[in-house]
């Protein structure tokens, strides 16, 4: 047997993983982009990098009350920083490297924002559907604001002005789309688990 149950199994995740992601930019790229209206804009990648960052977070325990007491500041700040999701991170980086074949430009808001929602795990509250509308709606505004500094600092001067316009709508329809997005992706994780109950038993 070249390869054990377990690797099997990651590698299958793995796949899974990038069939889900070659879809949602099939979907953006080649569907989406014909039902635009009035600069109306559904960012289906974004909202897929928040919720999965949300969902499969880090493995990281949060601090309790007494390590928060017990530590040095820079420790906590130190602690908090690496607690971020790493795989919304690399989901984060490959839609961004598909949209740099778009956009002049490579995305970096995208593999912070896929970090930074792994301090928010939406999988260990209960209604989790209802806070991921919040998540990505905060997201988007984010994962945008940076991406507007990053065209300023390149020379688009124009790109703040229209930040507003262009960002709130953007992130109210990924914000609608969000519950569609996590219950599934809830429902796979929770499988997941299951099943590492089932096979370690």
């Amino acid at each position: 047997m070249l390869l054990s149950i377990k690797a099997r199994r990651h590698l299958w995740e793995i796949s899974l993983a990038f069939v889900v992601i070659c879809f949602i930019w099939f979907l953006q790229s080649d569907v989406l982009t014909q039902l635009y209206s009035h600069n109306l804009f559904c960012n289906i990648p974004l909202a897929f990098i928040i919720i999965w960052a949300s969902v499969f977070t880090s493995s990281i325990e949060p601090l309790s009350s007494d390590d928060i007491r017990v530590r040095s500041m820079s420790a906590i700040v130190l602690y908090q920083a690496i607690s971020g999701s790493l795989s919304g991170a690399i989901i984060g980086a490959v839609f961004a490297a598909l949209y740099s074949s778009v956009v002049p430009v490579y995305l970096i808001s995208y593999p912070i924002i896929g970090w930074v929602a792994g301090y928010f795990p939406l999988n260990k509250v209960q209604h989790g559907s209802f806070y991921c509308i919040v998540s990505v709606l905060l997201g988007t505004i984010l994962a945008e604001f940076i991406t507007a500094c990053q065209l300023m600092i390149l020379g688009r001067a124009d790109v703040l002005s229209c930040f507003a316009q262009a960002t709130i709508p953007e992130a109210v329809l990924n914000a609608l789309i969000a519950p569609f997005i996590f219950i599934p992706l809830k429902a796979w994780h929770d499988f997941r688990l299951e099943r590492e109950v089932i096979v370690k038993s």
